[in-house]
Formats: structure tokens, C-alpha cells, sequence
């Protein structure tokens, strides 16, 4: 068992001044999770991305010599040669024969991913906000999980503005003010795309090889979370608090929110 774990709980269980147990007993539990958590989970999925095609119908149009579909597609082969097998994948489409999740949230298997992705044909609108919400509440369910642990990342692949402009616009903020990195892709536009203000990341591919360059980079990113390691020094620091009934009230309600309702319900 972990060994600061091991920490508080003896730390929990520890006789204490009178009116002074529940609320250590509270604020040590709730402090023991989140260093279990952060050491726990790091060996386990820290990055976890979601890749958004837009498959609508002006996909079909060319950039260079291949249609905009095809580009999208072959530049996923050597994108997902980036990835590692501890990161959760899931990838989100939207066209003629697609609608949704073709890959769910999840461990990542190079073979499945491209098989679930190269039947794909273009076709229809483009309704990025309902399928940017699809994928952000997907990856605020699996922060959850994850005791708020990890990174967690969209990246969309558009060649068009949304046909629920409304939506997106307000999904976009949302889920950039969850802590949620959003990375957009202009796939042959002649300006640049409304969520490029919104956005983490913005990047126009104007040909085959500027979209394999961008999707590559995208998926390589894999931020640095932390060690999540904690010294029992840490833990008398931490709980030093004690001293201070607001400072206490307070860092519980910070620890214990998460922010990872689904996009569009508060808090």
C-alpha cells in the first residue's frame, strides 16, 4: 500500500482534541485520495486525447492532389506511430456513413484505431459544437475517474465553419475553462477558422503535408502532469492548515470540486 497513504490513515485514526477529529478526519481522507490518486494513476493513462474529424461534405474538396477526407485520414498513419499504449484514445466523426464515437475513449491499439477510421466517407453539415461536447464529456467523465488527475485533450480537424455556431462557440469556452486543451486544425480554409480565438492551439493546413505535420504535432504533445510524489514533510505543511477554520473550509471545497459535470450543467 502506499506509503503515505499508510501516513494519514494512522494520521486519521490518531486520538485528537476534542472537536478537532472529524474535521482532521475529513480534511486527511480527503488529502490522503488525492496524493493516492496522483501517485496511483501516473504509471496508468496521465494523457488522454480526443481527435475530432470533420467529415462533412466539403471534405470532399481537394487540397493538393487528394481530397480533404483522404489527407485527414492518411495523416493519422504516421500521427499515431507518436502515441504510446498507456495513452486513452478516442476518436469522434461526423460525416455521410459516421455520426459520433468510431473509436470510444480507451486504451489505444494502433490497428483498431485506423480500422475504425478508413472507412470513413464525407458528406452532410457540420455540427462541431454537439460532437465538441460528445468528446469533452468524455474526457470530464474520465478526469472524474481519474481523480482530476492527468491530461486531458481535444483536437479538432475542420475545414468549415459549425453549422451550430451558437453551440460551439459556447462549448469551446466552457471546455477551455474546465482545463480541458483545445487544439484546431484549418484544413484548406481561406481564413482562418472562429475557433482559432477559442482555441489552445490553432494551426491552417493548407496542403497534404502541412495537415500530416499538424496532426503529428498535436498528437505528440504529451504534457508533463508531475511526479504527484509527497514527503511526510508535505503532509505536516498541508495539514498545518488546521490552525485556521476558514483556511480549512476553504481548501476542502477546492479539493473536493472537480469541475467535471457535463458540459452545459454548473457546478
Amino acid at each position: 500500500m502506499n506509503q503515505t497513504l499508510i501516513f494519514n490513515l494512522t494520521l486519521v485514526f490518531t486520538p485528537q482534541p476534542p472537536g478537532h477529529s472529524m474535521k482532521l478526519f475529513i480534511f486527511s481522507l480527503i488529502f490522503s485520495l488525492f496524493i493516492f490518486a496522483q501517485k496511483g494513476f501516473g504509471s496508468q493513462a496521465p494523457d488522454n486525447v480526443v481527435i475530432l474529424i470533420d467529415g462533412s461534405g466539403s471534405m470532399e474538396n481537394e487540397i493538393g492532389r487528394k481530397d480533404k477526407m483522404t489527407a485527414a485520414k492518411l495523416a493519422l498513419i504516421p500521427a499515431l506511430d507518436r502515441l504510446t499504449p498507456e495513452t486513452n484514445f478516442g476518436c469522434i466523426v461526423f460525416s455521410r456513413n459516421a455520426n459520433g464515437w468510431v473509436y470510444p475513449l480507451g486504451p489505444f491499439d494502433r490497428k483498431k484505431v485506423w480500422d475504425s477510421v478508413k472507412g470513413i466517407e464525407a458528406g452532410g453539415s457540420t455540427p462541431l459544437g454537439k460532437h465538441m461536447k460528445m468528446a469533452a464529456d468524455a474526457l470530464l467523465e474520465q478526469r472524474e475517474k481519474n481523480f482530476n488527475y492527468g491530461t486531458y485533450r481535444l483536437i479538432v480537424v475542420t475545414d468549415g465553419e459549425a453549422s451550430d455556431d451558437d453551440l460551439m462557440r459556447l462549448y469551446a469556452k466552457e471546455l477551455v475553462g474546465r482545463g480541458i486543451s483545445l487544439d484546431v486544425i484549418g484544413v484548406g480554409m481561406r481564413q482562418a477558422h472562429t475557433l482559432k480565438t477559442l482555441a489552445n492551439q490553432y494551426v491552417a493546413a493548407n496542403d497534404a503535408a502541412s495537415l500530416r505535420e499538424a496532426v503529428t504535432s498535436f498528437l505528440a504533445e504529451v504534457p508533463n502532469p508531475g511526479s504527484g510524489d509527497a514527503t511526510s514533510e508535505d503532509v505536516y505543511a498541508f495539514l498545518d492548515v488546521f490552525g485556521n477554520d476558514e483556511t480549512t473550509l476553504a481548501v476542502i471545497d477546492i479539493l473536493s470540486e472537480g469541475g467535471n459535470q457535463p458540459l452545459g450543467q454548473l457546478p
